[in-house]
């Protein structure tokens, strides 16, 4: 249950690559397909359709972490691949993904699914802030050069700056992460 280091040619796309990676068609009429993907930069999310002849078709879901190596050529890329049974801590797969997949018996997969979907729902509840609005955390952000506690206005991609026009960087997941109202220009 390691990482696989191949060659991934200049211009293929994540998808194509799994696509020459994991679809097949065995003379018996068995086969598997990549219906639907997701790639988000380290991590990319797949519904896997397997095909059996006389027994009805089953969706399941791939989680495969991604590392680029450009330099490392002819080992240029890496990929850790998991199902859905195996419990993957990633867990931000996408709605359109997760609506695809039919039933399973898996704990573990069940268990996965409830963690995407708590999050897709979390995500939809999120506060919508736009660029160059202010923003008021309910209690001090710390940051390693101290601890603010005043509205900050958010300029774009988890950045803020405070009035006097210093910079702080959040975590990406801050909307869903900290509680926050939006408040007039504080000057």
């Amino acid at each position: 249950m390691g990482w696989i280091y191949t060659t991934r040619q200049s211009g293929e796309s994540v998808r194509a690559f799994f696509e020459r990676a994991f679809n097949y068609r065995l003379e018996d009429g068995k086969s598997g397909t990549i219906i639907a993907s997701s790639v988000q930069f380290r991590v990319a999310y797949f519904a896997y359709r397997i095909c059996t002849p006389g027994q009805s078709d089953k969706v399941t879901a791939i989680v495969c972490l991604l590392d680029y190596r450009p330099k490392d050529f002819p080992y240029n890329f890496g990929y850790k691949d998991m199902g859905e049974e195996m419990g993957p801590c990633e867990s931000r797969c996408p709605e359109r993904i997760l609506k695809l997949l039919t039933p399973t018996d898996s704990e573990f997969a069940k268990a996965w699914r409830q963690r995407c979907w708590d999050y897709i729902n979390k995500r939809k509840g999120a506060i919508r802030v736009r660029k160059y609005q202010w923003v008021k955390f309910s209690k001090p952000i710390r940051f390693t050069s101290g601890t603010v506690n005043v509205p900050l206005q958010f300029v774009g991609h988890s950045i803020f700056q405070d009035s006097a026009g210093f910079r702080y960087r959040l975590n990406r997941n801050w909307r869903i992460t900290e509680q926050f109202k939006i408040v007039k220009n504080p000057a």
